[in-house]
């Protein structure tokens, strides 16, 4: 899902706990992957969705206007003279360590306007690319506070080394 960056980073921070929308989503759909847009232009992080709610979009700023971290004359000019609003309630954000580019991803999708569907393998794939806590080789083969380079390594006689993106 396509996400302004002042929006995106406020679910990421738990600031917001809902996103608005102007369609819903399938309702097989339980989790999100946060494309921040321009200038990032990367995944940054995922929402799960607790529920989603439908209204007009004035009960819906009634019911969310507080935790939506928008102007409401951003919210009103958004929905315009629409009759419907959808609010994605988030239960779960999780910031990624490491964006990620929609070319890093095996499915190749297109930038999203608003949203776009992928398969469920593109979640983890997205997961796959964060890399570990730093120093956490150096721990696992016991070399703490010592040069930790490949060349190093292989001096040592490891015979296999992971590299995380």
């Amino acid at each position: 899902m396509a996400i302004q960056p002042a929006y995106a980073q406020a679910i990421l921070d738990g600031r917001k706990l809902v996103e608005f929308r102007k369609r819903r989503l399938a309702k097989d759909i339980d989790t999100v992957l946060i494309y921040e847009s321009a200038p990032t232009q990367r995944i940054v992080g995922n929402f799960t969705i607790e529920r989603t709610e439908l209204a007009t979009p004035w009960a819906l700023w009634k019911s969310f206007g507080s935790v939506g971290c928008i102007a409401r004359s951003d919210y009103l000019n958004y929905y315009g003279n629409s009759e419907r609003a959808v609010g994605l309630v988030i239960s779960h954000a999780e910031r990624y360590r490491q964006p990620v580019a929609l070319a890093e991803l095996s499915v190749r999708p297109a930038v999203p306007q608003s949203f776009l569907y992928l398969p469920a393998s593109a979640l983890s794939e997205a997961e796959s690319f964060q890399v570990v806590e730093p120093g956490w080789i150096d721990r696992l083969l016991g070399i703490v506070g010592q040069p930790s380079s490949v060349a190093e390594l292989a001096r040592r006689g490891a015979s296999a080394v992971a590299l995380l993106r």
